[in-house]
């Protein structure tokens, strides 16, 4: 197995402080794994990760932005998070995907964030947009095999190009 490293995973995600872990992506019909290491950093102001999180947020090579759909204040700030990223990484492109969380509450009615809402702001945003349940692990492997297969691409890429050189 080849394993390319995927440094700067972001999560911004309405949980406590910040955590760091890594993730091995393995690529389907390939020899490749994508090893993520990745910053969850709390969305909750009271932590102050908009000041803090900077550090972890700079090169980062894609970011996730996590909100709660029964919960529209996480929804809402979604875009300063966006924007705190986006600036850490002034000058490049930072590849984002805006993750819709808790979509089992539609079994229970306590959603407060419809999928158009969403989507139309990860569309407006120039981000992809996934809808996931933790509680019930659904879309999580989704959204990871989608990362990873997207970076593989990108490194591929990125190597094609400096054999060309």
């Amino acid at each position: 197995m080849n394993t390319i490293f995927l440094y700067r995973v972001v999560i911004i995600f309405q949980n406590l402080g910040l955590e760091f872990s890594v993730k091995e992506i393995p690529i389907v019909n390939t020899n490749y794994v994508v090893e993520m290491f990745m910053y969850d950093s709390a969305g909750q102001s009271v932590y102050n990760q908009r000041e803090l999180g900077t550090q972890h947020w700079t090169n980062a090579s894609v970011s996730l932005i996590v909100y709660d759909v029964g919960n529209r204040p996480s929804f809402l700030a979604c875009k300063k998070w966006l924007a705190a990223v986006r600036s850490a990484n002034k000058g490049r492109i930072t590849p984002g995907i805006l993750v819709a969380n808790k979509t089992d509450y539609r079994e229970t009615g306590r959603i407060e964030v419809s999928a158009k809402e969403g989507n139309e702001f990860a569309e407006e945003s120039g981000l992809m947009f996934f809808e996931t349940s933790a509680l019930r692990n659904q879309g999580i492997n989704e959204l990871f095999k989608f990362i990873g297969e997207a970076y593989l691409a990108k490194y591929q890429e990125a190597v094609e190009h400096a054999r060309n050189a």
